[in-house]
């Protein structure tokens, strides 16, 4: 019963990151490629 719940709220979370913090999010994944 709370499965659904937690994964609602980690979606939400997911989103509302991405919404605030897109740039640094790509930053990362570049960052990961050039280390790779």
């Amino acid at each position: 019963m709370t499965a659904p719940f937690l994964s609602y709220h980690a979606a939400m979370a997911g989103l509302a990151n991405m919404a605030r913090g897109d740039q640094s999010y790509r930053d990362k994944l570049t960052h990961l490629r050039v280390s790779i």
